[in-house]
């Protein structure tokens, strides 16, 4: 894996890419699980997680809010920007031992975690995870700490596009009057013929905006489309 790959890593716009492509930077770095998690303090409120992780499925604390809300890693997260290795001496010495004790039997023996803010309330936490333990060496942990900071800076860009995206507005279609008309008529039992008839046009005609007014709905049939409209209260 090079530049280029982490590069792209930080281009994703889509959660599957993102995973994907995090998946396979930390078995690069010879790592087995990941979690990036964007969490917003807002004043007088609990913290807000958005998070994405590949944590395995029978590892149920990973994903239990209220650990996350009291995980020394967590915590520390908060108050540093430094990046830092976790460890079982790291839990023990913060007094929550038996957190490190449930994790290490899915693999999370030690890992290495950063916190980079985004904003006064906002921050992106990083952190990658396994089951033995980090190389000794100094230059080689130094160049682990080098290459880890990189994909946590360039993840950061990827997640912040795609947790903090603001939720498409969802914009009703625009009925011309005469499909208004038709459609109100239809809601009132009125069938195509006696819909013309009323309004002095041609059958087919009437037709025609039933099935344009289903189209702008995305309706498979007049009531679907008439149910459509109500619902998106077009029609009251």
């Amino acid at each position: 894996m090079n530049q280029d790959d982490i590069t792209l890593l930080g281009q994703s716009r889509n959660i599957q890419d993102l995973l994907r492509r995090l998946e396979k930077a930390a078995a690069f770095l010879d790592f087995r699980y990941f979690s990036s998690n964007i969490v917003i303090r807002s004043p007088g409120e609990l913290p807000k997680f958005k998070v994405l992780q590949n944590s395995p499925a029978e590892f149920e604390a990973s994903k239990d809010y209220d650990i996350a809300l009291v995980d020394p890693v967590i915590t520390k997260l908060a108050t540093t920007s430094l990046p830092f290795q976790y460890d079982q001496a790291f839990y023990v010495d913060a007094g929550f031992g038996h957190l490190w004790e449930a994790a290490v039997v899915h693999g999370y023996k030690t890992g290495l975690c950063i916190a980079i803010e985004i904003n006064p309330t906002t921050r992106f936490l990083f952190g990658l995870d396994r089951c033995f333990d980090l190389p000794k060496s100094q230059t080689s942990r130094t160049s682990l700490y080098s290459a880890f900071i990189n994909l946590a800076l360039h993840t950061s860009f990827a997640a912040r596009e795609i947790l903090l995206a603001p939720a498409p507005v969802h914009v009703p279609p625009r009925l011309s009057p005469r499909e208004y008309e038709v459609l109100s008529l239809s809601r009132d039992g009125h069938t195509a013929a006696r819909i013309a008839e009323k309004l002095g046009i041609q059958s087919s005609t009437a037709n025609q905006y039933i099935q344009s007014a289903m189209a702008k709905l995305g309706a498979s049939n007049k009531v679907h489309a008439v149910n459509m409209a109500i619902k998106l209260r077009i029609l009251k």
